[in-house]
């Protein structure tokens, strides 16, 4: 993974088991992001706080072993698609935001509330 304190930066891009240990928060500085994909790695412990990256529109963390919940993520505006499954820490409620866009969450423990429409919660 090249490494970069750029506030400019509009990706972030490492996958296929490229990446251990946990993802860094000074991620959460990089608020020009707008693709996010951390797939098939081996990251472990809690999700950065997305709340500040505004601009990210698609984001991939699936297949590592993260926790937390997805409150931060579906909080993003521009957000177009998540894909989050294959994380059994990862729980909660499914923000209701996330319903709106292309987003999967099969394989971890996070909830459908019943007022959500069926189908916002694979």
């Amino acid at each position: 993974m090249s490494q970069s304190t750029s506030d400019r930066d509009e990706a972030c891009s490492v996958e296929i088991g490229e990446l251990s240990g946990t993802i860094p928060t000074e991620l959460e500085g990089l608020t020009e992001l707008q693709v996010f994909l951390m797939r098939c790695n081996r990251l472990k412990g809690p999700l950065i706080n997305f709340s500040r990256l505004t601009k990210l529109r698609n984001v991939w963390f699936d297949t590592n072993q993260l926790t937390g919940t997805l409150t931060s993520v579906g909080m993003l505006p521009q957000l177009t698609f998540l894909q989050a499954s294959n994380n059994a820490g990862i729980g909660g409620k499914m923000p209701a935001t996330l319903c709106d866009i292309d987003c999967s969450a099969s394989g971890t423990n996070v909830t459908c509330p019943s007022s959500l429409p069926s189908g916002c919660c694979r």
